[in-house]
């Protein structure tokens, strides 16, 4: 909304945007990427009227800029003068939630879409989401990543009951077939094959806290394996 793709339309653009938050808020998500390379620099003319009005109409003119925290130091250290004017008194940062908090977003967004969750998947879901929250990146999505859940599992599930729907047994509440598998935990082989990469992991000399981590996330991907086989 703010970048032009001419010379000169930028800073006419980002100053539209200004006068039409006057005495408002101008609230600009994903800052950051004013600053990315392949603006050509635009994004930095942006950044600079948008200074210019911060300080120009400071009573009358207030400017949020969100994004992931990472990307916005990068944002911050674009211009001096961006530090001054968002000090550190003003940054705010938003915890990601938890897999409690997901799983009630998730719930309700189902909800929403008149979508009933079995006590199986719902089970199957904690399993999924702690999945989720414990190999996240800086990019996670958190609730929107709710949503893309939710939805895809919304087109599966009426694909599912539109192939069945002269079938009176089907059961109308999301399966784990409705599940991406994307989503879905990797299943953990338990068989004597582990044991015996295991043995061979305990024969090489030194390593011991390799070993015991590796010995760890082994028995932790087995044990949520057999937690989410016997109902929790």
């Amino acid at each position: 909304d703010l970048i032009s793709d001419h010379v000169g339309g930028t800073g006419r653009k980002t100053q539209e945007w200004i006068q039409k938050a006057m005495d408002g808020v101008l609230f600009i998500d994903e800052a950051y990427q004013l600053v990315a390379e392949e603006r050509g620099g635009y994004g930095i003319e942006a950044i600079e009227v948008i200074m210019s009005a911060m300080e120009n109409h400071r009573q009358r003119l207030v400017v949020i800029v969100a994004g992931y925290a990472s990307k916005m130091t990068k944002f911050l250290d674009a211009n001096p003068g961006l530090r001054r004017r968002f000090s550190s008194n003003n940054i705010i940062d938003f915890p990601d939630f938890s897999t409690a908090e997901l799983f009630n977003i998730l719930s309700g967004m189902l909800h929403a879409l008149g979508l009933i969750c079995s006590p199986e998947v719902e089970q199957f879901f904690h399993a999924t989401l702690e999945n989720l929250v414990q190999n996240k990146d800086e990019d996670f999505g958190n609730a929107g990543e709710m949503r893309n859940l939710s939805e895809a599992i919304y087109r599966r599930y009426a694909q599912r009951m539109l192939s069945t729907r002269d079938d009176p047994t089907v059961d109308a509440r999301i399966t784990i077939a409705d599940i991406p598998s994307e989503y879905c935990l990797p299943a953990m082989d338990t068989s004597d094959d582990i044991n015996t990469i295991l043995d061979e992991l305990n024969s090489l000399v030194g390593l011991n806290d390799v070993k015991a981590y590796l010995r760890r996330l082994v028995r932790i991907t087995q044990y949520e394996q057999l937690r989410y086989q016997q109902n929790g």
